[in-house]
């Protein structure tokens, strides 16, 4: 199955040329394999590059153009002049993110040299590109860590937390399955940035599952530990980083109490069943205790908690459900049960995450506020 990974803007529909492409990418490239596919594609080992060119404009993305405004200044005014694209599509061949990655900008480099009308590249749908840069940076598409340009692929932006700036990476999230959302008090932003860039950097490379308080280092005196989180902004899956060697502000703290989890009969049940674990990272958010008159949680939040818990078991799905659970459980047959209970756990999963959201954001209090505690802007 194809998968678009990147799209060049046009001022005007160009007619692609398939055999000069090929040289380009031969020169460029001498230590790869480039030969012409069927149709208009372009073979590179087990990955095949479709090219399509359309003769209408991209929709436009102000969000996207915004973003890219931080390090190309005159992108918009430029992007909103074309008039046609060429989408570049991937294979979903087995090597890895990271090496198609490095294909198609290889192949996206190979077109911007053979297309004058280029005025940008759009990569993933997410992240714009002034069309020189990529043009040079694409040369060292095969490099080894950390001389490949993945820069080309991943946006570092930067936010203000409570207590300091912060930054978080988009684009990452396809090889790693997660983005980086950072906020180191006492770091310069460039010093942050340039941080963030070296680990995310790191994450490409590995090519392994980041493990929920797993420590890595970034030189020979700067450890980090990351941890699974969910973003302060959108409710994704972040990788949350601290500098191991200072104490950091926050402290992990469960969503859903020991109590609860334990003395509630659906969660019970979930838990018995395997599809809820209380000590897992989902249900924890991480909070700053110096917001907070206490750590003594709020007889209220539990209590919220435990209502939509009993709504839940209330509906006569889940009364159904129930038996047919513990029928299953009784006689050892667990995953008869997780099917059973399976849509319940997933009504579980997002109250997590929007309980999560909302204590991250200040909307939702475990704990009694201090006055004048400030939201995340």
């Amino acid at each position: 199955m194809s998968q678009p990974i990147a799209s060049v803007l046009l001022r005007s529909a160009t007619p692609l040329d398939l055999p000069r492409l090929i040289d380009v990418l031969r020169r460029r490239h001498p230590d790869r394999s480039w030969q012409a596919g069927t149709a208009s594609s372009i073979q590179c080992g087990d990955h095949i590059i479709a090219l399509a060119l359309v003769d209408a404009p991209k929709p436009k993305d102000d969000a996207l153009w915004e973003r890219a405004a931080l390090l190309w200044r005159d992108g918009r005014q430029l992007v909103d002049r074309h008039n046609a694209h060429v989408v570049v599509s991937a294979t979903d061949a087995n090597t890895g993110e990271l090496e198609r990655a490095r294909i198609g900008t290889a192949v996206v480099g190979g077109l911007l040299a053979t297309l004058p009308e280029a005025c940008a590249v759009i990569w993933k749908d997410l992240l714009g590109r002034e069309p020189q840069r990529w043009l040079k940076d694409s040369e060292q598409s095969f490099a080894p860590a950390p001389g490949y340009p993945f820069l080309l692929w991943i946006d570092i932006l930067p936010f203000k937390s409570i207590e300091s700036i912060g930054a978080l990476t988009v684009g990452l999230f396809p090889f790693i399955g997660r983005d980086i959302e950072c906020d180191l008090p006492g770091m310069a932003l460039p010093d942050l940035v340039g941080k963030v860039a070296l680990i995310a950097c790191q994450l490409i490379a590995r090519r392994q599952e980041i493990k929920d308080g797993e420590v890595f280092a970034v030189s020979a005196t700067e450890r980090f530990k990351v941890h699974h989180a969910v973003s302060r902004f959108n409710a994704s899956p972040v990788l949350r980083i601290g500098a191991l060697s200072a104490s950091s502000p926050f402290k992990r703290y469960p969503i859903v109490s020991p109590t609860v989890a334990r003395d509630h009969p659906l969660l019970s049940l979930l838990t018995r069943a395997g599809l809820f674990d209380a000590s897992s990272a989902d249900n924890h958010v991480e909070l700053q205790p110096a917001s907070y008159d206490s750590e003594i949680r709020l007889d209220t939040y539990d209590q919220g908690i435990n209502g939509v818990l009993s709504q839940i078991l209330a509906t006569d799905a889940y009364v159904a459900a129930d038996q047919k659970a513990r029928d299953a459980l009784a006689r050892g047959d667990t995953g008869a049960a997780r099917e059973t209970l399976l849509p319940f756990a997933g009504e579980i999963t997002k109250l997590l995450g929007a309980l999560k959201l909302g204590l991250s954001q200040g909307r939702v209090f475990m704990f009694l506020p201090k006055q004048g505690t400030t939201k995340l802007s």
